[in-house]
């Protein structure tokens, strides 16, 4: 979540709504400065990583912690929430074409679906259900 956010901070337009929110709450400061500090560095991050990558490292540490909250993907309740931040992160990309600000792109959809199929398909593969004697 932090390479998602300090991505987002330093590397995006400042004309994003999340900027003013920053100006509102009295940080603009130390906005400034970490932008200037990232602006001094010799190596940029490439624009597909600028674009989506903030959205799927999101969707990632969302789904890590709660995987990590429920012990792995097989409660009922993992999969629930885990579900419910999926559709989420998906309806806030798709949404963008209709009522959500902000402009919709197609890799942000991509890169954001390959994250949950990845992420989904190794938590199957590594995690099994609680063993029945854990509940008597």
């Amino acid at each position: 979540m932090l390479l998602g956010g300090l991505t987002y901070l330093c590397y995006r337009p400042p004309s994003l709504r999340l900027f003013s929110w920053f100006e509102a709450m009295g940080l603009q400061p130390l906005v400034i400065m970490v932008r200037r500090q990232a602006a001094a560095w010799t190596w940029e991050p490439p624009s597909w990583w600028i674009g989506s990558a903030p959205a799927a490292l999101w969707l990632l540490s969302g789904l890590a912690a709660y995987a990590a909250l429920w012990g792995g993907w097989a409660p009922r309740g993992a999969r629930l929430w885990m579900g419910a931040l999926i559709v989420a992160a998906f309806a806030g990309e798709l949404g963008q074409l209709a009522f959500v600000p902000g402009t919709f792109d197609p890799i942000d959809l991509l890169v954001s679906v390959l994250t949950a199929a990845i992420f989904l398909a190794l938590a199957r593969g590594t995690t099994q259900a609680p063993c029945p004697e854990t509940f008597r």
